[in-house]
């Protein structure tokens, strides 16, 4: 039984593992189209600069100084090479009015909380007890094979 128990165990950890990948993938996914919706299709040099930061901004999971925000990516040196400090600020102030980011006093970042409030919640499941599992076994096996 204690294998049994811990095979059953480890099948719920994989499945709540895969779960939470496939919620993050969803929850990148979404925010990349809604990015691109918010832009539109009007194309300019600066819309495609700033819709570049702020989806380079979102892979990252903590917030990033005004001064690193250049740094954060190839692509992103390359966009504000030869730019002044001036036409990053403009970016960011553009990005904050149309709220695709949040800036504070510890850096910046996306505002992926923006497209929380369209996803399902999510089930308040508390895990079951290794005793309950015990019990929900025992009442499934035939009386001939219980201890």
């Amino acid at each position: 039984m204690p294998f049994v128990k811990y095979a059953v165990q480890g099948l719920l950890d994989g499945l709540r593992e895969q779960l939470t990948v496939i919620r993050e993938s969803q929850i990148d996914k979404i925010w990349q189209n809604y990015v691109y919706e918010a832009f539109g299709n009007t194309m300019s040099a600066a819309k495609i600069r700033r819709r570049l930061l702020v989806l380079e901004l979102s892979k990252l999971s903590e917030r990033v100084r005004f001064a690193q925000l250049t740094k954060i990516s190839p692509a992103i040196e390359i966009a504000y090479s030869g730019a002044s400090k001036l036409k990053l600020n403009r970016d960011v102030n553009s990005l904050r009015k149309m709220n695709l980011i949040v800036r504070g006093k510890k850096g910046t970042r996306a505002n992926k909380d923006l497209i929380m409030a369209f996803l399902p919640g999510r089930a308040k499941i508390t895990p079951p007890t290794i005793k309950s599992l015990d019990s929900e076994f025992i009442a499934m096996t035939p009386p001939n094979v219980a201890a």
